[in-house]
């Protein structure tokens, strides 16, 4: 197997990909929607995300993938570490471009050390950690990893960060309508009200 580094995903192609993919549940980590984040350039240098994908390949297929990108901002992250980023800086040491393995502005749970075996995964992070010594590169963040992630990357000694965030589940809701009946009435004239603004709003970019 080989380990290359990408800096676009359009160095590989979807039916590369197709059969590691194929084993992923998030609609986020699929081929069609990162290529659509790099080709719209909403995922650019010029917006502080650098591609910086480490593959696995074996006989031309994909078979370990890492999303990663070389992050010059915390933009994006939904992960706020300005203070970190303030408290390295005061000690003489450089906070930024630091790695991040992540899906661009969604902050949704899911794999991030992606392998046809637990192998190709032990030898992705390997990989990595030699490309942040060679580059002088202080961290890597791996950004709302699921469970079983999470338990694999703390036998990789990483430091695991606990937060708090708040997420919507769908309670068989059939309509907005239905979801408000949960509410009082204020609450309710609140959500219309900041939806109108929403809906009216002037979207540019």
């Amino acid at each position: 197997m080989t380990t290359i580094k990408r800096n676009s995903i359009e160095e590989f192609s979807e039916k590369q990909f197709l059969e590691l993919s194929s084993s992923i549940d998030s609609p986020f980590l699929q081929y069609q929607f990162l290529h659509a984040l790099e080709k719209s350039k909403s995922v650019s240098i010029d917006n502080g995300w650098e591609p910086a994908h480490f593959t696995k390949t074996e006989k031309d297929n994909i078979v370990g993938f890492v999303p990663l990108y070389k992050k010059y901002n915390s933009s994006g992250e939904f992960v706020f570490d300005h203070s970190w980023a303030h408290a390295l800086e005061q000690a003489g040491r450089q906070y930024y471009p630091k790695l991040i393995s992540a899906i661009p502005f969604t902050p949704c749970k899911g794999e991030r050390i992606i392998g046809k075996d637990k192998v190709t995964r032990n030898e992705l992070i390997h990989d990595i950690k030699e490309y942040m010594a060679v580059e002088a590169i202080e961290s890597w963040h791996i950004l709302f990893p699921d469970q079983e992630t999470s338990s694999f990357l703390k036998n990789h000694n990483f430091i695991e960060r606990l937060g708090c965030r708040f997420v919507w589940k769908n309670r068989n809701f059939e309509n907005f309508e239905n979801f408000l009946e949960i509410f009082t009435a204020r609450q309710r004239k609140t959500i219309k009200a900041e939806r109108k603004k929403v809906i009216n709003s002037k979207i540019t970019f």
